[in-house]
């Protein structure tokens, strides 16, 4: 045993302990192993976010979830148990699947757009919204979430409205294309634009592939006594009048 004979150098010596410790750290587990409430899994790709909840979910119970991002001393707040209406494409955050009665609350997708710290809450409600309390504590889930990316990609951060028309413009002309200005009158796309496409063909070739295959088909013909096809036709006659 440890405190044996055996053990007895392996316990005095220093790198003896040092190995002990670290084999203790590596086996001891870094985070609570105990059953939780609220168990949740989120899968990030860039902007998109699938998060999927276990929860145990009695009849009549539910999971209300919140997404928080603290900007300027204000919580701003977005629902994860309802989709996102309207247009999308300015706001920072949106929920595209809900986590909801459908899907029983386990699973929700949403879209962060715009870089920093948010929290995740997810909370064990009854169906009046009350949060459950189990051996005396409430049953609410808190963890955060960041996002960032680099400079380079925001290039448009900190530019004039002209300077961006000057960019697409630009950019237009690289791609030998037009900037379009005017998105409720873009028939300016048309300007210019080839209905016909013209083809030309030399019949020379055809024609002289034709000669040839003909030349050669003749010389077959003559050279192997094939019949032509109106000779066919003749001698059929001939035997169906001899008949």
């Amino acid at each position: 045993g440890l405190a044996g004979d055996f053990s007895a150098d392996l316990m005095t010596d220093t790198n003896g302990g040092i190995f002990l410790r670290n084999a203790v750290n590596g086996l001891m587990p870094t985070v609570s192993i105990r059953p939780e409430r609220i168990a949740y899994d989120l899968e990030e790709s860039n902007y998109f976010n699938k998060l999927n909840v276990y929860g145990n979910l009695q009849k009549g119970e539910k999971i209300v979830g919140e997404l928080i991002r603290v900007e300027d001393g204000e919580e701003i707040k977005v629902s994860l148990n309802e989709t996102t209406k309207g247009e999308k494409d300015y706001l920072p955050v949106y929920v595209t699947v809900a986590m909801d009665v459908n899907n029983n609350y386990s699973r929700c997708e949403f879209v962060v757009r715009e870089g920093g710290v948010y929290r995740l809450v997810l909370k064990k409600c009854d169906a009046q919204g009350n949060i459950l309390v189990e051996d005396d504590v409430n049953v609410q889930v808190e963890a955060f979430k960041t996002f960032s990316y680099s400079a380079e990609f925001d290039s448009f951060k900190n530019e004039e409205e002209k300077e961006i028309y000057a960019n697409m413009q630009k950019i237009a002309e690289l791609g030998e294309g037009a900037m379009i200005a005017d998105l409720e009158d873009p028939w300016e796309i048309l300007v210019g634009f080839k209905t016909v496409i013209k083809k030309t063909f030399d019949p020379r070739y055809l024609f002289a592939t034709i000669v040839i295959v003909a030349f050669l088909l003749d010389i077959a013909v003559r050279k192997f006594k094939f019949k032509w096809i109106h000779e066919i036709v003749r001698d059929r006659k001939m035997k169906m009048n001899l008949k």
